[in-house]
C-alpha cells in the first residue's frame, strides 16, 4: 500500500481540526519526502502548532485569504467542515486543483475491503453504531469509523485491513465521493446544514449522489421517508424497511414479512425512531446472510449513544435528559414524543442556520409539553412562535444560557417530570460541537 504514489508534492490541508491532525500525521509517517501546508481560515491555537514546530516540512498557513492560494497546488485534502461551495474551492477546481479528502484516500487504497456507508440525516450514528456492535456480536472482523468511530485516516496510518467497514459518512463528506460501497443505507431526510450546502436542494443532492452509483439491490432505504423517495425512489431495485416484504415497525415493535420478531420493551433504546435505526440494521445483516435470529441478543443489549436521550440523572423527582445530539426540529419531536405523558420542560436552541422555524413553534405550542426555554440564537425564534401562536397553551421563556435555562426549568417542571436539552439547532454559536454542549448540560446538573 504505496500512500505516496498518490500524494503530490507540495501537499496542502484545508482545516485543522481532529480530520485535518489525522491527515497530518498520517503523511508525516508515510510521506517523508513531502512538504504539507496547512491552510486555516481561522487561528490555529499556539499549543497545537507548538507540537509541530521543530518539522520543517509543515507551513501554516492562516486567515481569511490563505485560500487564494488553492491554485498554488496540484493536489489539496478538504477537511470536512471545509464546504465544497465556498468560491475559492470553485475556482480552484476549475484551475485543475485535485480537492479530494481522507474518506476518498480510503476507498481508493482498500478497494478489496467490504464497506459499509450509512448515512441519513438523523439516526446515521445510532445505526453505524448498533450495525457495528451487532456484526462484531456475530463474530465478524469489523470496524467502526468516519464521523463515529475512528477517524479514517488514523486507520491508514495503522495499516489495518478489516472484513466489514462500517463508516459513517455526513453530507460534507459525501458531497465530492466518488466511492462505490457494496452497501450503502440511508436513514432518512430532513432539512440540515442548508447554510453549508448554500441550500436545500443542494444538500438532498449530495445526500443521494452515492447511491447512484451502487450495483442494484444494493441500497437499504426507509420506504416510509417522503424525501427519500423523493430524490432517491427511482434508483430501481433497493432493499427497504419499513416495508411489508422487509423489516419494520409496528405498534408492537419489529416484525419481518408479517411475522412479529421483536418487542420494544426489550430494548434498551427508547423511541419509534430507534425502531427504525433497528430495521436498517436488520437489512443490512440479513443481505449479508446473517438471520436475524442470530442478531436479537445483541440489538436487546445495546445502550446507545451518549447525548442521544440519555438520561442523565433523577434529581430532587426530577429527571434529566441529554439529547444534545438533536440537531434539527424533527429529531427533538422524536424525543419529546419518548417521554410523554410526563410533564417536559424543553430546553432548544443554538446555531441559527436559517431555518423555518415557525411550523416547529406552532408543533410545541399545541403539544403537551410543561413548557418551552429557549436559548439564543434560535430559541428565542423558536419561543417567539410558541408565544404568538393563538391555538396553544404552552408557555415559552427566554434564557441567556444554559445555566439560567436549568435555573428556570427547576422552578417549573413538576416532580417526575423531566427536563430534557433537545436544542432542535446546532451547537456553533457557543460550544465546540454538540458533545460539549452535553457535558456543559451535564456539569450544571451535578452543581445544582
Amino acid at each position: 500500500m504505496n500512500i505516496c504514489e498518490r500524494i503530490s508534492d507540495p501537499l496542502a490541508i484545508i482545516g485543522f481540526g481532529h480530520e485535518g491532525r489525522s491527515l497530518l500525521n498520517l503523511f508525516l509517517a508515510k510521506c517523508p519526502n513531502i512538504s504539507i501546508d496547512i491552510l486555516s481560515e481561522d487561528r490555529i491555537d499556539l499549543s497545537i502548532k507548538e507540537e509541530y514546530k521543530d518539522n520543517k516540512r509543515i507551513n501554516f498557513r492562516e486567515g481569511a485569504d490563505c485560500l487564494k492560494r488553492l491554485p498554488e497546488y496540484t493536489q489539496v485534502f478538504r477537511s470536512p467542515g471545509v464546504s465544497i461551495y465556498k468560491e475559492e474551492l470553485i475556482h480552484a477546481v476549475k484551475q485543475g486543483v485535485n480537492i479530494t479528502s481522507s474518506a476518498q484516500l480510503w476507498h481508493d487504497l482498500y478497494r478489496r475491503d467490504h464497506k459499509i456507508i450509512v448515512t441519513g440525516t438523523k439516526g446515521k450514528s445510532t445505526t453505524s453504531a448498533l450495525l457495528h456492535y451487532v456484526l462484531d456480536g456475530c463474530g465478524e472482523d469489523v470496524v467502526l469509523a468516519g464521523n463515529i468511530g475512528i477517524p479514517l485516516a488514523d486507520l491508514i496510518l495503522s495499516g489495518e485491513s478489516h472484513r466489514y467497514w462500517v463508516v459513517e459518512m455526513s453530507s460534507y463528506q459525501l458531497s465530492d465521493f466518488s466511492g462505490t460501497p457494496e452497501i450503502a443505507v440511508l436513514t432518512n431526510l430532513y432539512a440540515e446544514h442548508v447554510d453549508w450546502h448554500r441550500g436545500l436542494e443542494n444538500y438532498f443532492r449530495d445526500k443521494s449522489r452515492l447511491f447512484y452509483r451502487l450495483e442494484k439491490g444494493r441500497a437499504v432505504l426507509n420506504r416510509r421517508d417522503i424525501n427519500t423517495g423523493k430524490w432517491i425512489g427511482h434508483i430501481g431495485e433497493a432493499v427497504y424497511f419499513n416495508d411489508d416484504d422487509g423489516f419494520y415497525v409496528t405498534d408492537r415493535g419489529i416484525s419481518y414479512k408479517n411475522e412479529h420478531i421483536l418487542s420494544g420493551h426489550h430494548l434498551k433504546i427508547m423511541g419509534e425512531h430507534n425502531l427504525e435505526n433497528i430495521c436498517a440494521t436488520l437489512s443490512v445483516t440479513n443481505m449479508l446472510g446473517i438471520g436475524w435470529e442470530e442478531t436479537l441478543e445483541y440489538i436487546s443489549e445495546f445502550k446507545g449513544l451518549p447525548h442521544r436521550m440519555e438520561i442523565v440523572e433523577k434529581k430532587n423527582g426530577v429527571f434529566y435528559v441529554d439529547d444534545s445530539i438533536s440537531t434539527i426540529p424533527e429529531s427533538t419531536m422524536n424525543a419529546i414524543r419518548v417521554f410523554l405523558p410526563r410533564p417536559i420542560t424543553v430546553i432548544v436552541g443554538g446555531y441559527d442556520r436559517g431555518l423555518d422555524w415557525n411550523g416547529f413553534g406552532v408543533w410545541l405550542a399545541q403539544s403537551s409539553v410543561n413548557a418551552v426555554i429557549g436559548v439564543p440564537e434560535s430559541g428565542w425564534i423558536i419561543v417567539d412562535s410558541i408565544n404568538s401562536c393563538s391555538m396553544g397553551g404552552v408557555s415559552g421563556f427566554y434564557a441567556q444560557g444554559m445555566e439560567e435555562a436549568l435555573h428556570l426549568s427547576r422552578r417549573i417542571t413538576p416532580k417526575e417530570g423531566v427536563v430534557l436539552l433537545s436544542p432542535a439547532s446546532p451547537s456553533y454559536n457557543i460550544y465546540t460541537n454538540y458533545k460539549d454542549r452535553g457535558r456543559h448540560f451535564r456539569s450544571l446538573i451535578g452543581g445544582q
